[in-house]
């Protein structure tokens, strides 16, 4: 049985609505200093019912990837960037917890 990867260092929490513009550029930026820092990390993409190809965008750049640091949380409805955010810093596995717009 392959051994469990640690807790992470820092859990990256970034609510979005809407953001198909920046997104991926958001994802490639915290990729980027996370492995430059060093440390564990994990980011949660919370994306709050967006309207656009945010959520599409999100999948696309998943599927690329082979590690698992990167989670998409999706709900079909907009309840509000707190709400968003709130459901990101739930799911987050980290001993610290940053919650940063896109």
């Amino acid at each position: 049985m392959p051994a469990e990867s640690p807790a992470p260092y820092l859990s990256v929490v970034i609510p979005v609505f809407n953001e198909e513009i920046n997104i991926l550029e958001s994802i490639r930026r915290v990729d980027a200093f996370m492995g430059f820092a060093g440390w564990e990390w994990e980011l949660i993409i919370s994306n709050d019912g967006s309207t656009d190809r945010t959520e599409f965008l999100v999948k696309g750049a998943l599927n690329d990837r082979t590690d698992k640091r990167i989670r998409l949380i999706t709900v079909e409805e907009n309840r509000g960037k707190g709400a968003a955010a709130r459901r990101g810093v739930l799911a987050a596995t980290g001993k610290y917890i940053l919650v940063t717009d896109a």
